[in-house]
């Protein structure tokens, strides 16, 4: 069964620009060409609206949040639901007056599909006015206990299999994307509405109700250097109730119910995808780009999307997971929900820290008295210069400022003296330096470099701890992410950069390296610092 949705009103003026250039060619009235087709003998049912005119309540954004919207029945534009048009291997099911639910034998679409006539086996008086339409898939749901649907969608009598209790369809927990912004397997999914006929002028003219409820996922990347190197691989949503595998019937009263008694069987409380990587290229929301489709039972569900990506060129593959809380999600509206799968970037910027950062005076404290251990994390992916890329970062423990004072009674003597810490470093302040290199050594007998051990210190709650995020070299390309730590300081000093000037001022930085395990405060703009961070 294929279910063709147009979404684009562009493409729409434009198909009815050709159908007008082609008036001569038997394309009348928007109908493919029919010439040589036999006549199907049969009752005339006809649907004067696409098969689908699905509304959209709300779009959910990915912090949960919802922007209501009204009632609007055009072609998908995000927040204003969506049209699917009937194509000719469509069929319906009638229920004829003595019960039996019969299926269409021919179908002829009109309007590039957004009408439709279905041709019904016998002749007029073989159906009642008012008699009760169904639209499922020709979808093959196999044995279901002692139900067997086959690949007509249609439901049998439990104790009598020659009984025949009418269409039913089940929402597949397997929903897999092949083609972006594509609504056609709505069908094959479990899409299911139903209606009632009414006898006009010799033929049966009915609408459809649709039983089955629609998300349309759009995520993002607003990181473009990310996006471009990454694609979307799978989808997975999550429930705290049942969001696919109900068998969904048509009972004779013409109303969708759901035999219960199978519901613990045959639910599942997830829907998956596989999705052919799609491009995550846009910043913003695009239909166009990634959107994706899912059929869903009606409800309302705490919904938890993970969406996978992967790096075409590392071949990284990591999982973003989005909880959106309660989402009502009602029988012929398509929800929409927007997510942002941009990783947390090392990216640099070349601040000047002012405060809410350690001085120079300080860090120097804790490079040579803060007794630095190193350790290893456990490898996680992260987003490295536009990549995915796997990484096991290391990382110091240093002791904190209060242990410091505290285990260095000879420096800081009385609580007065405590404010040395901060205001000078063996009685050297470094703002006396801020237009000359600093002097080597500082202080007699000092190099400023520090060894850093390995492990975890035994008194940890002493201590604080720095991942190494890396730095950024003069092109700003980040380097040493894992192993190398440069995290800024708020004091400046104006050391000449490679053309000899004194006009850029260059913040200290505390640095640490974890391959050579050593620590110290630098005072270089040859590899600038990363990050800004309060330390304790």
């Amino acid at each position: 069964m294929k279910l063709k949705t147009y979404f684009n009103a562009a493409l729409l003026c434009l198909a009815a620009g050709l159908l007008a250039a082609c008036s001569d060619n038997n394309l009348t009235d928007g109908n493919k060409d029919k010439q040589g087709k036999e006549e199907v003998k049969g009752v005339h049912f006809e649907i004067d609206k696409p098969k689908l005119e699905g509304s959209s309540r709300a779009v959910v954004n990915e912090d949960g949040t919802t922007n209501a919207k009204t009632r609007t029945i055009i072609k998908h534009t995000i927040g204003n639901g969506a049209d699917a048009y009937w194509s000719d291997d469509d069929k319906i099911w009638v229920r004829d007056k003595n019960g039996e639910w019969k299926q269409s034998i021919s179908t002829e679409v009109y309007d590039e599909g957004r009408r439709a006539t279905f041709i019904l086996p016998g002749d007029d008086g073989d159906y009642n006015d008012n008699c009760a339409v169904s639209y499922v898939a020709d979808i093959d749901m196999g044995t279901v206990g002692h139900y067997y649907t086959g690949d007509t969608g249609i439901l049998h009598d439990p104790d009598d299999y020659n009984i025949v209790i009418g269409p039913a369809t089940m929402i597949a927990s397997e929903q897999n994307q092949t083609r972006v912004n594509d609504f056609s397997q709505a069908g094959k999914w479990g899409d299911c509405g139903i209606g009632v006929a009414k006898r006009v002028n010799g033929k049966f003219e009915f609408t459809l109700d649709h039983k089955s409820s629609y998300l349309c996922l759009l995520p993002r990347c607003e990181n473009a250097s990310l996006g471009a190197n990454i694609e979307l691989t799978n989808i997975r949503i999550e429930a705290d109730t049942y969001l696919s595998s109900d068998i969904l019937m048509f009972p004779t009263t013409g109303v969708l119910g759901m035999i219960g008694y199978l519901s613990g069987s045959w639910s599942s409380k997830y829907i998956n995808a596989t999705v052919n990587n799609f491009p995550l290229t846009n910043t913003t929301t695009s239909l166009e780009t990634n959107a994706c489709y899912f059929v869903v039972l009606p409800g309302t569900h705490d919904l938890t999307v993970t969406y996978t990506i992967k790096d075409k060129v590392t071949n990284v593959e990591t999982t973003i997971k989005k909880p959106l809380g309660s989402v009502v999600c009602k029988a012929g509206e398509v929800t929409d929900i927007t997510s942002n799968l941009t990783l947390p970037s090392q990216a640099y910027t070349n601040i000047q820290p002012t405060s809410g950062v350690p001085n120079a005076e300080e860090a120097a404290w804790y490079a040579e008295l803060g007794d630095a251990h190193m350790v290893t994390l456990p490898a996680s992916v992260v987003e490295l210069n536009g990549h995915l890329e796997n990484i096991a970062v290391k990382g110091i423990w240093l002791k904190k400022r209060a242990a410091i004072i505290r285990d260095n009674p000879a420096l800081f003597v009385t609580d007065a003296a405590h404010n040395n810490f901060s205001s000078a470093y063996h009685g050297v302040m470094f703002s006396e330096w801020s237009w000359l290199p600093l002097p080597d050594p500082l202080v007699p007998g000092w190099d400023g470099i520090y060894s850093i051990k390995e492990g975890v210190p035994a008194n940890l709650s002493d201590y604080f701890f720095l991942p190494a995020l890396g730095g950024r070299n003069g092109l700003s390309v980040v380097g040493g992410y894992g192993t190398i730590g440069a995290y800024w300081t708020s004091s400046k000093h104006y050391n000449p950069d490679d053309y000899g000037s004194y006009t850029v001022p260059t913040p200290y930085s505390l640095y640490f390296n974890c391959t050579t395990k050593k620590i110290y405060l630098y005072d270089s703009s040859a590899f600038n610092a990363m990050v800004k961070k309060a330390f304790e």
